[in-house]
């Protein structure tokens, strides 16, 4: 998305984490606090995206793209910038300065993401790389409170969770997922499960092993499952008590890791699930 080779080289080396540090005067303000978008519905049909820009930074209005589900938003409506010779591209561009509005028509009557791309540059020299972030278009929101830009991995997991398409749905956990299975803290699962498929050899085979992990993962993914459309759909966990209390669980969980409190199941309990294990 920029034009110049050279400008994209001199963005690079700002980036890359070889390049020398910055002097002390020259501290830079991350992108959502340089250029803060909100957006809020003027009217059933119209929506306003909002920047505000602090002192010492520009935004470029050819730089601004949207996106949304098909058919949702018209051509967007910029107010007039001001044009200046831009240095990093070598040429005429149009750049906006303090609060920028920016219309934008809406078809339909429910709730959408629109995806807004911009890009901006300090008066110090240092222009930010493209960035793009989520704002949730809502016409029934007249008057509301304005929607604030959410970071574009977070916001776009919200907003495949709120088409409702599990043909997206699932894939999207299942990469996750597979993420997550690097974590430390599952690492220590893997000896379990190891010694689970491994444990019997003269019994054991490929395909009985792939049974075995499969019902060893889909029961955890189950379990996990439930706990969070339960945690989701309860709106009692929202209440501080609550929250307080399993905070308070937490903490006597971590004190038996140490010793210092022995939590078990009952000897007969533990002797059937042995004696079941074995066969």
């Amino acid at each position: 998305m920029v034009d110049s080779p050279h400008a994209w080289r001199w963005h690079w080396d700002w980036c890359s984490p070889l390049a020398p540090p910055a002097r002390g005067d020259e501290e830079f303000l991350a992108p959502e606090l340089a250029f803060n978008a909100t957006l809020r519905m003027v009217d059933a049909s119209t929506a306003e995206l909002r920047y505000d820009v602090v002192d010492g930074y520009y935004m470029y209005r050819g730089r601004g793209r949207f996106s949304a589900p098909e058919g949702r938003i018209g051509q967007a409506r910029f107010s007039t910038g001001k044009v200046k010779l831009d240095e990093t591209f070598q040429k005429d561009v149009e750049t906006y300065r303090g609060s920028v509005s920016i219309l934008i028509p809406q078809v339909g009557t429910t709730a959408f993401f629109l995806e807004v791309t911009s890009q901006g540059c300090s008066d110090k020299g240092l222009c930010y790389a493209p960035t793009t972030t989520l704002l949730r278009v809502d016409p029934a929101a007249l008057g509301a409170a304005p929607a604030l830009a959410s970071p574009a991995p977070l916001g776009t997991i919200a907003a495949t969770l709120h088409g409702g398409s599990l043909l997206a749905i699932m894939p999207m956990f299942l990469l996750l997922g597979l993420g997550l299975a690097f974590t430390p803290c599952v690492l220590p699962m893997i000896p379990m499960l190891s010694s689970i498929i491994v444990g019997d050899r003269q019994r054991g085979s490929r395909l009985h092993g792939l049974a075995l992990s499969a019902t060893y993962s889909l029961g955890m993914a189950i379990v996990y499952t439930l706990s969070g459309v339960a945690a989701g759909l309860a709106a009692a966990l929202q209440n501080g008590w609550v929250l307080s209390g399993f905070a308070l669980l937490m903490a006597t969980l971590s004190v038996s890791m140490y010793g210092l409190l022995d939590l078990q199941m009952p000897p007969s309990i533990q002797s059937r699930l042995i004696v079941a294990s074995g066969k």
